[in-house]
């Protein structure tokens, strides 16, 4: 499966599929305000403004299918693999 992502790029519905999960997870994430705060605490350790995390659910939807695939060529190359 992992080669597969690298070499054939995912299709408009899987894409759709993972966004709109990872931003129901977003919206839903943010209705504590634990969450809130942990959200502003990692976006500030991770980019060094809280503010970064007022960008995670326009930056989602942005993502491509040529994101994914590059991504995925990139970090799933096969010498970065550990067996």
């Amino acid at each position: 499966e992992v080669e597969r992502l690298r070499t054939t790029p995912i299709t408009e519905a899987e894409l759709a599929k993972a966004k709109n999960q990872v931003l129901t997870n977003l919206i839903s994430s943010s209705t504590s305000t634990e969450n809130k705060a942990n959200a502003l605490a990692q976006a500030d350790l991770i980019f060094g403004t809280p503010n970064e995390a007022n960008k995670a659910f326009e930056k989602v939807s942005k993502v491509t299918v040529a994101d994914v695939q590059r991504v995925a060529q990139t970090y799933f190359a096969p010498e970065r693999r550990n067996t």
